[in-house]
């Protein structure tokens, strides 16, 4: 059986990202869509930045074929 292994280093990542240790940390792990609340998940955490400056927010997914409305994001 294979199990996952949580015991990884994440210093590497973190430096190469310039995010600190003790920052407050927001991942969302999946496709990068309208569907999927992309959009919005980045609107809310504008407001987690009004109360918690320093917090980072992490996306990891495909992103779903680029149109227009995702060029602002994608190239701001």
């Amino acid at each position: 059986q294979k199990y996952f292994n949580n015991q990884c280093n994440v210093e590497p990542f973190l430096t190469q990202h310039q995010i600190k240790q003790d920052d407050q940390k927001i991942l969302f792990l999946g496709g990068l869509s309208r569907e999927k609340g992309t959009l919005e998940i980045l609107n809310v955490f504008e407001k987690v930045l009004l109360k918690i400056p320093t917090a980072k927010l992490l996306l990891a997914g495909y992103l779903h074929k680029p149109s227009q409305s995702w060029k602002h994001v994608i190239n701001p």
